[in-house]
């Protein structure tokens, strides 16, 4: 097997072809792709959430979900693993209430209830 027909096997592989696809691209017997993958453990990208194949797109970033419906289930059932953590604790001036909020978009007041009441008090001082 020369260095060509290795790279080719292992760029196959990872965009999700099978090995009897790859064999008939390159001429080869598939039980020699199977075992060539298998001790340099090139697999196919795998869904997370499905568990299906997935396809990878040439000199593109490597994708990990199928689809956007796979990577959104996924990621609502797994938020803990995200990175948006609340990193400030403000409190109300309003009803003196602590709550967790990002720094990057720090909030006054902890919900839209206190939010419409500072404004009517705002209101009755300026009327």
């Amino acid at each position: 097997m020369t260095e060509f027909e290795k790279e080719k096997i292992t760029q196959l592989r990872t965009q999700g072809y099978s090995y009897d696809d790859i064999a008939k691209k390159l001429n080869l017997k598939a039980s020699s792709i199977r075992s060539y993958c298998s001790r340099n453990n090139i697999l196919p990208s795998i869904c997370p959430q499905c568990g299906t194949t997935v396809f990878q797109n040439p000199n593109r970033k490597r994708k990990v979900f199928c689809s956007t419906k796979c990577r959104i289930t996924w990621w609502n059932k797994h938020s803990e693993l995200g990175t948006r953590h609340p990193h400030h604790t403000q409190v109300c001036p309003i009803c003196g209430q602590s709550f967790d909020c990002f720094k990057a978009k720090p909030r006054v007041y902890c919900s839209r209830q206190c939010y419409s009441d500072s404004r009517r008090k705002a209101a009755v001082r300026n009327g």
